[in-house]
C-alpha cells in the first residue's frame, strides 16, 4: 500500500462545469483540460483551489484590504521578510494603486519622524 504522504491523490477537475478561463498565474498559459496542477508551459506548480479563488479571505495585507489594521499588519509582516514573502502567491491579484498608496504612507512616516524631531528643538 503506497504511503499517502509520498503519493498524494490529485483530484481531477470536471472541466465541463468550469465556465471561466483558467490561466497560469505566472505565464498566463491556458490551463483548460489539464489533469495535473502544473503548468506545462513554465512548470509552475499550484493548488487548484487557490487558482480558482485567488482572493481568499486569509489575504489580510494592505493591498487586498482597507484600513489602518491592514496597513499595520502589512508593515509588521514586512519586518519578518521570510515569512511575508513565503505567504504571497503568484495567483493573487496585484493592485498597483494600493501598492503605491502603501509606499507613500510608509514614506510619509519616514519623513515625519525627522521633521517632528527637528520641530521639537524649537
Amino acid at each position: 500500500m503506497p504511503d499517502s504522504s509520498t503519493n498524494p491523490v490529485v483530484l481531477a477537475i470536471d472541466w465541463s462545469t468550469v465556465s471561466a478561463e483558467v490561466k497560469c498565474p505566472l505565464c498566463h498559459y491556458n490551463l483548460r483540460g489539464l489533469s495535473e496542477p502544473r503548468c506545462p508551459e513554465c512548470g509552475h506548480g499550484f493548488d487548484w483551489a487557490e487558482l480558482f479563488n485567488p482572493q481568499r479571505p486569509d489575504r489580510l495585507y494592505f493591498e487586498h484590504q482597507r484600513g489602518i489594521r491592514s496597513f499595520l499588519r502589512t508593515l509588521f509582516a514586512g519586518l519578518r521578510t521570510r515569512r511575508f514573502w513565503s505567504n504571497l502567491r503568484p495567483s493573487q491579484t496585484i493592485f498597483p494603486r494600493r501598492l503605491v498608496m502603501y509606499w507613500l504612507l510608509c514614506s510619509l512616516f519616514l519623513v515625519l519622524v525627522p521633521v517632528a524631531g527637528w520641530l521639537r528643538r524649537f
